[in-house]
């Protein structure tokens, strides 16, 4: 699937920011919802609302 370059350059400044023991299971979970968002919506690119949307969902409560 494709991501907006803005998007992807913002997922990739949101990865950077996080802990680096998280890294590694944050990064790949936060891109497969992100992805499954995008295909909720069929939405042909992701969007800036699905990263987010995405990012909200797997943060633990």
């Amino acid at each position: 699937m494709e991501w907006q370059p803005e998007v992807k350059e913002l997922y990739d400044k949101v990865v950077l920011n996080m802990p680096e023991m998280v890294r590694p299971v944050i990064k790949p979970q936060l891109f497969e919802n992100a992805e499954k968002k995008c295909e909720e919506r069929r939405g042909k690119m992701v969007a800036e609302v699905d990263l987010i949307v995405a990012l909200f969902e797997i943060t633990p409560t």
